[in-house]
């Protein structure tokens, strides 16, 4: 195993946000400041962030036998233009983040970036924090926020709720839809409740963007790609994706981020990755009545994760308590975990966290009783899958 740090942050005392979210998220990190800061470090295993002043006068990075994968570098600063970008990329730099980009926007772009498992995106969900207008067709636009983008879908956080089907209408401000505003329209995949940062109640609404054209398409691939000006996320080159090594994974070898539907592995893959169906109900425990209960149904499960549907209160990022049944008369395994991603009509995916020997046993154990997931398709055509979890309130 290596001794270099899964995380560097290298700066001179203006990247103190970054510092405490490096800590909130528990990473494994060194942050090396001023003249900590030799001619030569020890090359991080996973993540390279470092401030403007620090990129441009860059340490020769040391690396070993122990870490031979690049890890992804991050450049934080307060400026974007175009100079800048080019002499970044020239450099190496994976991404350009602005100092303003907020802090929930932060925390989901590093946990994206700190994601070793299998079926790794190679598109992330952009962070952006803008304010927008929203709202459905036919209804007055109300002031909301742009969550994260990809060229196919969004997130935005809305005043009003959206009923899935429903069309959408995104007004872009000028610093993202270009010279002037700019009008996006998607169907509705999912809405949830959630709060605003202001702790008002709001509803979280994931929309679809791939039937855009013309310039609102043109646009919108000019975000994810790096091309606009003026994003608090910009991505500068492609960043490198580490192959898993192993079908297990490790207990606490980070976040591990279960496939989407959508990106689904080929069978090869499956084989080292393999998921399980597991058909059985359980109750899931209201977060802010314990004493309520309603039902959570899931898509498929692995010995990293799990994905379920039916339960619309886990919002990305949220910290959950699991427990996984092997039987009505067995006692659960209880694990705690992370919400990694909303796929829409495909549930929500979540990951464990710090699986302990014992418990990756008692997966094992219960998976080892079910039918593979890919044992089930036929015809080429995806079966309904279920994965039933019973999620109670996280201790903190």
């Amino acid at each position: 195993m290596s001794s270099a740090p899964s995380v560097l942050l290298l700066d001179d005392g203006e990247l103190d946000h970054v510092h405490r979210m490096l800590k909130r998220l528990g990473a494994d990190y060194v942050r090396l400041q001023n003249r900590q800061i030799r001619k030569v470090v020890e090359k991080p295993r996973d993540l390279l962030i470092s401030s403007c002043e620090r990129t441009l006068e860059m340490p020769e990075l040391e690396s070993s036998e122990d870490t031979p994968f690049e890890p992804v570098w991050v450049c934080v600063h307060g400026q974007d233009f175009l100079p800048l970008r080019e002499r970044l990329r020239g450099l190496g730099v994976h991404f350009l983040v602005h100092s303003a980009l907020d802090q929930e926007s932060l925390r989901l772009f590093l946990l994206q970036l700190l994601y070793q498992g299998p079926n790794q995106r190679k598109q992330l969900r952009l962070p952006l924090g803008d304010r927008i207008e929203c709202g459905v067709v036919d209804a007055e636009l109300e002031v909301g926020k742009l969550v994260d983008l990809t060229s196919g879908m969004g997130r935005i956080i809305s005043p009003s709720t959206a009923e899935p089907g429903a069309t959408m209408r995104i007004v872009l401000p000028e610093a993202l839809g270009g010279k002037e505003k700019l009008e996006l329209r998607g169907p509705v995949l999912r809405s949830a409740e959630c709060e605003s940062r202001a702790g008002e109640p709001a509803f979280s609404i994931l929309v679809r963007f791939d039937g855009l054209e013309g310039e609102a398409r043109a646009q919108v691939d000019r975000l994810v790609s790096g091309e606009q000006i003026g994003t608090r996320v910009t991505p500068l080159a492609e960043r490198p994706l580490r192959k898993p090594e192993a079908a297990t994974p490790e207990p606490s070898a980070g976040v591990q981020e279960p496939p989407t539907q959508e990106e689904a592995a080929p069978a090869t893959s499956l084989q080292r990755h393999p998921r399980w169906e597991y058909h059985r109900r359980v109750d899931v425990l209201d977060f802010d009545d314990l004493d309520a209960s309603q039902t959570a149904l899931g898509r498929d499960l692995s010995l990293g994760g799990v994905r379920i549907a039916g339960h619309s209160e886990l919002e990305v990022g949220a910290q959950v308590t699991l427990a996984l049944y092997s039987g009505p008369r067995e006692e659960p395994v209880v694990l705690e975990a992370t919400v990694l991603r909303d796929d829409g009509e495909d549930g929500v995916a979540l990951v464990f966290n710090s699986v302990s020997d014992s418990q990756l046993r008692q997966i094992q154990r219960i998976c080892s009783t079910l039918p593979p997931l890919e044992s089930l398709r036929e015809g080429g055509e995806e079966p309904e899958r279920v994965v039933v979890a019973q999620v109670t309130r996280a201790q903190r």
